[in-house]
C-alpha cells in the first residue's frame, strides 16, 4: 500500500495529468483512496466509459449493471478507477514513447512488505485474456459431467470458465469465474452452456464480441444478451457441436 501510494504520487506530481487513472482492481482500490485524498482530487471509482470535452464524465453501472449513472466532475483534475477489461486493447502507434520512472521511495513511510506470494489452484491460466471462453454453469447438475464442456473448449481450443455457483461449489478453481465477483472478460466469443444469466453474470461477460447460449430455458436472461442461442438441452447440443467441430465427446 505504501509503496504503491508513494509511487503514483510522486508519478502524479511528475506529469501533472489532468485525469490519474488507475485500475479498479483490488490492490488500485487500496491505494486509490489514499493518492486522492492526499493530493486532494475527487475519486470515481469503477468507470466503465470516460469522456473528457469541456468537462470529465465518468460512467458507472449501479443495481447489478441494471442501470448505468454519469458522472459529472466539477473539477480541473480528477482521479478515477477503471474497470479492467472494459475496453479493447489501444492500437498504438510506432512513434509512441515509453519512459522509465523511478520513484523516490521513503522506506521509513513503509509500513508493511510482502514477504512472498503463494499461487491459487488453476495454475497460470488467465480467462481475461482467452479469445474464446466456453463458460459452465449450474445446468451442467453434477460435477463430472463438466468434463463434457472441457472436452468442447478443448475441441475449439478455447479456455474453460464459469460461473459463480460451480466455483463456490468447488468444481473449477476461483481465477475460472466470470462476473462480479470473478473476472470481467471481453473475448472475441463466449459461449454460456448452462447458464440462466443472472445480472452478477452478465456484468462480467457482456463485452463479449459474440456470445452463444445454450439453454432449456428460452425466458433465460442470457437470452437477452445473445447474439446466437440454442434452446435445447446442453447434454445434447454440446456433443454434437464437439463432433461438427471434429471432436469426440467423452462418456459421462
Amino acid at each position: 500500500h505504501d509503496v504503491y501510494v508513494q509511487a503514483v504520487e510522486a508519478l502524479y506530481d511528475e506529469v501533472e495529468p489532468d485525469t490519474l487513472l488507475m485500475p479498479n482492481s483490488v490492490n488500485g482500490l487500496d491505494y486509490a483512496p489514499a493518492v486522492a485524498n492526499r493530493r486532494s482530487l475527487p475519486l470515481v471509482t469503477d468507470a466503465i466509459d470516460i469522456k473528457r470535452d469541456e468537462g470529465l464524465s465518468v460512467t458507472r453501472e449501479k443495481y447489478g449493471s441494471k442501470v448505468e449513472t454519469v458522472v459529472e466532475v466539477d473539477a480541473d483534475r480528477a482521479a478515477v478507477t477503471v474497470r479492467p477489461g472494459e475496453w479493447p486493447p489501444a492500437e498504438g502507434t510506432d512513434d509512441t514513447e515509453v519512459r522509465a520512472f523511478d520513484a523516490d521511495i521513503d522506506e521509513s513511510a513503509v509500513r508493511s512488505t510482502v514477504t512472498g506470494f503463494q499461487e491459487v489452484g488453476g495454475g497460470d491460466v488467465d480467462i481475461s485474456e482467452a479469445e474464446v471462453l466456453v463458460s459452465v454453469g449450474r445446468g451442467i447438475e453434477e460435477e463430472e459431467n463438466i468434463a463434457l464442456v472441457e472436452a468442447l473448449a478443448d475441441t475449439l481450443d478455447a479456455t474453460l470458465s464459469s460461473s459463480r455457483p460451480i466455483v463456490d461449489n468447488g468444481w473449477l478453481p476461483k481465477n475460472r469465474q466470470v462476473g462480479q465477483s470473478g473476472k470481467q472478460v471481453t473475448p472475441e466469443v463466449y459461449i454460456a452452456i448452462g447458464i440462466s444469466g443472472a445480472v452478477q453474470h452478465v456484468a462480467g461477460m457482456k463485452g463479449a464480441e459474440t456470445i452463444v447460449a445454450i439453454n432449456t430455458d428460452p425466458n433465460a436472461p442470457i437470452y437477452d444478451l445473445a447474439d446466437y442461442g440454442i434452446v435445447d438441452d446442453l447434454f445434447e447440443v454440446v456433443p454434437a457441436l464437439i463432433e461438427a467441430f471434429g471432436g469426440e465427446p467423452p462418456d459421462i
